[in-house]
């Protein structure tokens, strides 16, 4: 489900993207094997990198096994975390926005994935609730997210809706590196 993903990300001018927390690496795979001059770096926990099977655009690939609350030891032009900041308290998301931040090329960008409640829409409630008990984490809305981004001193330059994603928004957060 991430097809649109590769369309709606603003990779002109990239050459090297970090899926942080990817999990398997698909999203990663995609944006890889959507451009011959994207070279890509997988961040997730040892176990999740042991398992990223042979295949596609795997020679274009650095996987990197460990904790996104560590440093990372890599630098991109985009750094996505897509479905990754909603599992996490304000906390740890801020933790994590901030090391994203630290492994940003100048002039790069981070791209955030996820669901944003809506005060019109009780669709994001159970989310939300699910979200609480199985994480002890939250979906947010647009606020909350503008405050977590503030937090870790990046700043917001566009919000839009994924087409296939419902309530999905995309965020793209430029560096303010000094």
């Amino acid at each position: 489900d991430y097809d649109c993903l590769v369309e709606e990300l603003p990779l002109d001018g990239v050459e090297h993207v970090i899926d942080a927390g990817g999990g398997s690496g698909v999203l990663l795979r995609k944006l890889v094997d959507s451009r011959p001059e994207l070279s890509g770096t997988l961040i997730d926990l040892p176990s999740v990198v042991d398992g990223v099977r042979d295949g596609g655009s795997l020679d274009r690939l650095k996987l990197v096994g460990g904790d996104i609350f560590d440093q990372w030891d890599c630098e991109g032009d985009l750094i996505v975390l897509a479905r990754v900041l909603h599992d996490w308290s304000d906390e740890k998301a801020v933790a994590i926005l901030q090391r994203a931040k630290e492994a940003l090329a100048p002039g790069g960008k981070v791209a955030v994935v996820e669901y944003v409640l809506r005060e019109e829409d009780a669709d994001g409630s159970l989310l939300d609730l699910n979200m609480l008990v199985l994480c002890g984490s939250q979906e947010r809305s647009f606020a909350e997210w503008e405050q977590l981004f503030t937090e870790a001193g990046l700043s917001l330059t566009e919000y839009r809706s994924l087409p296939t994603y419902g309530s999905l928004m995309l965020f793209e957060v430029n560096n303010e590196k000094s």
